[in-house]
């Protein structure tokens, strides 16, 4: 897979350098595109990703307060068994 892929941009950086010495305008235009959306990807992943780190830090924060409340119960719970069994004695 790696293999197609590099031969895949070498067939690209080819095409684009015959275009590039054929049609300077057109690859001019071409390589601005390409750059634009290049630049827009990246800032809609960068804008996507801290939506997705703000979500996973919340995740986080509940699955700790979470684990902090059921070992909270389960103490009690402990003591009150423990509480018990010394009554009995």
């Amino acid at each position: 897979m790696l293999l197609l892929f590099y031969i895949f941009q070498g067939l690209h950086w080819w095409a684009n350098f015959a275009l590039g010495t054929h049609d300077t305008e057109a690859s001019t235009a071409y390589n601005l595109i390409i750059f634009a959306s290049a630049v827009l990807v990246i800032g809609v992943m960068l804008l996507l990703g801290a939506k997705v780190n703000k979500k996973k830090l919340t995740h986080e924060f509940y699955c700790e307060k979470i684990a902090e409340e059921t070992q909270r119960k389960t103490d009690e719970a402990n003591k009150a068994k423990q509480k018990a069994e010394n009554e009995k004695k």
